[in-house]
């Protein structure tokens, strides 16, 4: 068999799953995921500067909704409140293990997408692409 399938073979996948609670609550807030490289903590007021310096590489925010930079640190500042008072999505910090540093963020933003699930993003510094992160 071909590596990959007859562009014109169909074949359909059945899920069957539920959706989490709304509002996901209180216990996302604990939650931390490690992979070898990684760590994908709750996002925090402590990360506004790390979230600044995000949105404000002009490399990543042509990939944004907005797509454009965040005029000032308050407009971030801003954008971190909504992200941290909104119960219907969760918010991950992506920290590099050894150092801590944060090179990105990602969890769920939409609750209902059109499959009918979370939709879930992820935005990484410019620096960190090419190394894998995203795929870990």
């Amino acid at each position: 068999m071909a590596p990959f399938p007859d562009a014109t073979e169909k074949k359909w996948v059945t899920i069957r799953s539920t959706l989490p609670p709304i509002p996901y609550g209180d216990s996302h807030s604990n939650i931390a995921l490690e992979t070898p490289r990684l760590v994908l903590r709750p996002l925090a007021e402590t990360d506004l500067e790390a979230l600044y310096v995000l949105q404000t590489q002009p490399e990543v925010v042509k990939w944004r909704s907005t797509e454009r930079p965040d005029a000032s640190i308050d407009v971030t500042r801003g954008d971190l409140l909504k992200r941290l008072a909104n119960q219907e999505s969760i918010d991950f910090a992506i920290c590099v293990k050894q150092t801590n540093d944060v090179i990105g963020v990602g969890g769920t933003h939409r609750r209902k997408g059109n499959l009918g699930f979370p939709v879930i993003g992820y935005t990484f510094r410019f620096e960190a692409w090419g190394k894998g992160y995203a795929t870990e």
